[in-house]
């Protein structure tokens, strides 16, 4: 999935309900997952906003993205 005119929200719903229809089928999806699904949805023209994400988890991966807090 792309973000495309729909805007971002709209696109971050959407995979937070395709998240949610897979917990209730007894798949959840981690948060390191949800993170990367996102960040490779943004559109290229994010690119240095995903790469410095990326990068920032690699050197502490103990750090979690408030994308998806509920």
């Amino acid at each position: 999935m792309k973000i495309s005119k729909e805007g971002i929200a709209l696109c971050f719903m959407k995979i937070s309900e395709m998240r949610d229809q897979l917990q209730e089928l007894g798949e959840v999806m981690s948060d390191r997952e949800m993170t990367t699904i996102v960040l490779n949805a943004l559109p290229e023209d994010w690119g240095n906003f995903t790469s410095s994400i990326y990068v920032k988890k690699e050197a502490t991966p103990q750090v979690k993205c408030g994308l998806y807090a509920r």
